[in-house]
């Protein structure tokens, strides 16, 4: 959609151009103004968020804040045609056809998108499944809202009440009562359920709690529809879904402006680096090849965002050996498996350099905390609490940790609860300067790290 955006913004003023003027052979000085405008649009629709979730907003409220970044965009551009002294050459009654173009072709747009996801969700289609917990009035009044209003797409699978709530109805409005699991985290996910909605009172502060320790591995969304006495007594954020108050306990921090940042961070970055550094891994590549028998990679399952497997790569740095089935052992001082050119490599973390790939590939990010191994994950998510919050956002070649001193073998508890204590800060805390520090500090204390074997 950003890129549709960025097409029809730059389309727009190029038939303004023919409306006003007849034709369409354009000077350089238009289609440099195409070209900036395309950019503007990428920036600055992000702080509409024109590209936030809209399941659940009126068409009119979408339109207006469409027909607003356009006029931002459009005064940007003025802005910087009068800084470089280029309004004398654009037509005035030009700019203000392209802005109308521009108001009609991507309001038209967000109309379609609109209306044909309306009718995708009225069949089952791009549908949300969510589970409810709870059965009272907050919980009747979720169901008859949403029902209401089908074509926002949510499917509430069913309803959770635990063991001591006396309930006899075996359904709301069709929606089945379902005893809460004792594993709730394995059924959401055998339930493949996106969103959890609580709907409890807040005297039952215990259960809610309860819940979420339950949901600490899982990185479901999670929301409480709370009594209106209280919604602003939370130190949360309250959104309001079809004239629901609902406060969002845990959502995901990279969304709208904050992703793209990320994101654009993390491919240039990303692109400028792995060109720059061709020559070294093609050097590292041929060392590996010549000195040790085995591959030049070393792959590994880790876990990415969300919690999903993916695979990670490093230069090789062992002697070929066979780890014992769901063992991973991390490699110490003086480890006799490493090679000769394993030992520079992970002591100068040149070993690491491969990821930049992940990160083209979207597996990973250049910030954030740092991947473990799976069986890993599985021991340390049930002696750290919170631990698999870490993965609400993407693993990284750098992090927080790594330069506060936290990197290589976590070899006691306490070590790695640290590390996780500077992984969820990073994560609540998360800048675009944020970043920026880590990586001159990254820069600026080297690669170099005794830690590092």
């Amino acid at each position: 959609m950003r890129l549709i955006d960025m097409v029809l913004m730059a389309f727009s003023g190029l038939i303004a151009f023919w409306i006003r003027f007849g034709h369409v052979a354009v000077s350089s000085y238009y289609l440099n103004a195409f070209l900036i405008a395309a950019l503007l649009t990428a920036l600055i629709f992000p702080r509409f968020d024109i590209y936030a979730s809209h399941r659940l907003e009126h068409l009119l409220s979408i339109l207006r804040r469409v027909i607003l970044a356009v006029i931002a965009v459009m005064l940007s551009l003025l802005l910087l045609s009068v800084i470089v002294k280029t309004t004398i050459i654009f037509s005035r009654a030009w700019m203000f056809t392209w802005t109308l173009v521009a108001i009609i072709s991507l309001c038209a747009l967000r109309l379609a998108t609109y209306l044909l996801l309306r009718w995708l969700r009225r069949y089952g289609l791009n549908q949300k499944n969510i589970v409810i917990i709870g059965t009272g009035q907050m919980a009747d009044n979720v169901i008859t809202r949403l029902q209401q209003d089908a074509w926002a797409g949510f499917n509430i699978s069913c309803c959770l009440v635990d063991e001591t709530s006396v309930e006899s109805r075996l359904a709301i409005q069709n929606i089945p009562i379902k005893t809460m699991p004792t594993e709730l985290d394995t059924f959401i996910q055998e339930q493949r359920i996106d969103e959890i909605w609580i709907a409890l009172p807040l005297k039952d502060e215990d259960k809610i709690q309860a819940i979420l320790y339950s949901l600490r591995h899982n990185t479901v969304n999670i929301r409480l529809i709370p009594e209106l006495n209280y919604a602003k007594l939370l130190n949360h954020s309250i959104i309001n879904i079809r004239g629901l108050s609902i406060i969002n306990l845990r959502t995901s921090i990279m969304t709208g402006t904050d992703y793209l940042l990320k994101w654009i961070e993390d491919k240039i970055f990303a692109s400028c680096i792995f060109i720059l550094i061709s020559p070294l891994l093609l050097t590292i590549a041929l060392a590996i090849k010549f000195t040790s028998k085995g591959p030049v990679l070393f792959k590994q399952k880790r876990h990415g965002w969300d919690g999903r497997i993916f695979t990670m790569y490093k230069f090789r740095t062992m002697k070929l050996h066979q780890e014992k089935t769901g063992q991973v052992t991390q490699a110490t001082k003086h480890d006799p498996r490493l090679t000769p050119i394993g030992a520079f490599l992970r002591r100068t973390s040149l070993d690491e350099l491969p990821q930049f790939l992940n990160v083209l590939k979207g597996d990973m990010s250049v910030v954030g905390p740092r991947p473990h191994a799976v069986v890993h994950n599985e021991q340390y998510k049930e002696l750290i609490l919170c631990y698999m919050q870490r993965h609400r956002v993407k693993p990284g070649l750098t992090g927080w940790a790594q330069v506060n001193g936290y990197r290589g073998e976590t070899d006691t508890l306490d070590k790695m609860e640290k590390r996780i204590e500077y992984d969820l800060y990073y994560i609540e805390n998360w800048s675009l300067w944020l970043d920026v520090k880590i990586i001159f500090m990254t820069v600026w204390t080297g690669f170099v790290n005794q830690n590092a074997y």
